[in-house]
């Protein structure tokens, strides 16, 4: 009897553990996917060379944490480089999860990403009201790929505006090319 208590206390604390970090898990991957196109234009031909970095399999998730009512959680990240980021959301606690996504890998002028290559280790506060009612640290690994080369598309543009600026059709050649599938 003491065997199948101590058996169900395991599987029961594993599970509620398994549930604490990203939705989609805290073990992602980094590629940078390179590709180039020739746009044909009014006023002739040119070449434009694409690069984005992905994460998968998301690059926007939410936190998750099962049984705890909270209101509130905020995570500090803490990479191997020693820089840290601090990103805070409202929190359901009926659905155990953030209410905001976080934005894990996207890096623009007005954002910066939770996570960078390597292990990230990752602190979670959760409030209610204010107060701290529970907090722990996880781990998000973010394993670097190779590079990805894309085949080399061609475009016809009738517009000479599209064609000044080419740059902005690097998300269409990604698409069309499935990410480099």
């Amino acid at each position: 009897m003491m065997k199948v208590l101590m058996l169900t206390a395991v599987l029961f604390s594993s599970t509620a553990f398994a549930n604490i970090g990203f939705k989609s898990g805290n073990k992602l991957q980094a590629q940078t996917l390179r590709g180039s196109f020739t746009a044909f234009c009014p006023q002739g031909s040119r070449t434009q060379y694409c690069a984005i970095d992905t994460l998968s399999p998301s690059v926007r998730d939410k936190f998750v944490y099962s049984g705890v009512d909270a209101d509130e959680v905020t995570l500090t990240a803490e990479h191997q480089q020693g820089s840290r980021r601090v990103k805070t959301s409202d929190f359901n606690s009926t659905d155990g999860e953030s209410d905001k996504w976080f934005n894990l890998w996207l890096a623009s002028l007005f954002q910066r990403p939770l996570l960078r290559d390597g292990v990230n280790k990752i602190s979670y506060s959760l409030k209610k009201d204010g107060n701290v009612v529970e907090a722990g640290t996880f781990e998000a690994v973010v394993e670097r790929l190779e590079d990805a080369r894309c085949r080399h598309r061609h475009y016809t543009f009738h517009s000479q505006n599209d064609c000044n600026s080419l740059a902005t059709h690097c998300t269409r050649y990604f698409l069309d090319e499935r990410y480099c599938e």
